[in-house]
């Protein structure tokens, strides 16, 4: 899988992941998709960059949470349930 491609997936799982748990922490992405923090750390400044309003980092929870202006903007024609399961069928959970 190509880095550009990957990166597009992850960012679409934040969407779904934000969509239907109103969270995310990089374990999750980490588990998902075995990246490294850095990496992951990149991928969510990217997200933010292109949904400002859809997370921000809540420091006691530890985790990224759901924007009150939120809006799932990378999922354009399935749900967030299907990408999900659609991750988890191609990448199983990875070790981390």
């Amino acid at each position: 899988m190509s880095r550009a491609l990957l990166d597009e997936t992850v960012l679409k799982f934040i969407d779904a992941k934000l969509s239907i748990e109103g969270r995310i922490t990089s374990t999750e992405v980490i588990r998902a998709f075995g990246l490294g923090r850095q990496k992951i750390s990149s991928l969510f400044t990217q997200y933010r960059g292109l949904c400002p309003n859809n997370m921000h980092h809540d420091v006691s929870l530890r985790c990224y949470v759901r924007g009150d202006k939120f809006k799932a903007k990378l999922l354009t024609n399935k749900t967030p349930e299907d990408y999900l399961q659609a991750v988890e069928v191609i990448f199983g959970e990875q070790e981390g």
